[in-house]
């Protein structure tokens, strides 16, 4: 008695899973397109008390970049704002690793390069500028230098005067109140 296959597809269906099986293993990851997915980007607000690291997100297949910012995440830095590591050399940029580590984990890695950064320090950095502008020079250096031994695209780090802090407060009010899209 001689001996048969239970069904003639199952040999079939062996060499397509094994054609397919060899092109997947011979096709460049690469040259493989993703779903565009979200962009990112992070804004570090350094009040006079704390600082924030802020993750937004946004689709990325939108037209210049123009989709629904949503917040993706948010680590609070310990410690008290950056301006009270003044004369404390280092200990600004230190104090944001924790959350830039978290940032790195958060985002996408294909996504670092084209995240920007953002630091806006308010209150305390004003005051120090005032007092002592060698040290708040000193500080947005140090921050500078730490963000920037991360992989996302620094835009630099400003203090932002009293006016540009309300108008930025006053967005963010009016956003997160959806009054724009009312």
């Amino acid at each position: 008695m001689a001996h048969r296959s239970a069904h003639p597809a199952v040999p079939i269906a062996l060499l397509v899973f094994g054609l397919v099986a060899i092109l997947l293993l011979t096709i460049p990851t690469e040259d493989v397109q993703e779903p565009p997915g979200f962009m990112y980007g992070i804004v570090l607000d350094a009040g006079s008390s704390h600082t924030a690291l802020y993750i937004y997100k946004w689709p990325a297949d939108k037209l210049n970049g123009t989709g629904v910012v949503t917040q993706h995440t948010e680590c609070h830095v310990e410690g008290k704002g950056i301006s009270s590591y003044a004369g404390q050399q280092g200990a600004a940029g230190r104090s944001l690793e924790a959350c830039l580590d978290q940032a790195v984990e958060d985002i996408p890695k294909e996504r670092h390069p084209r995240t920007p950064v953002y630091l806006g320090a308010t209150a305390g950095m004003r005051l120090l500028q005032i007092s002592k502008p060698e040290l708040s020079d000193q500080i947005l250096q140090e921050v500078g230098h730490k963000i920037q031994s991360y992989p996302f695209s620094y835009q630099g780090a400003t203090i932002l005067n009293g006016k540009e802090e309300g108008a930025y407060g006053w967005v963010t009010v009016n956003y997160l109140s959806e009054n724009f899209i009312k």
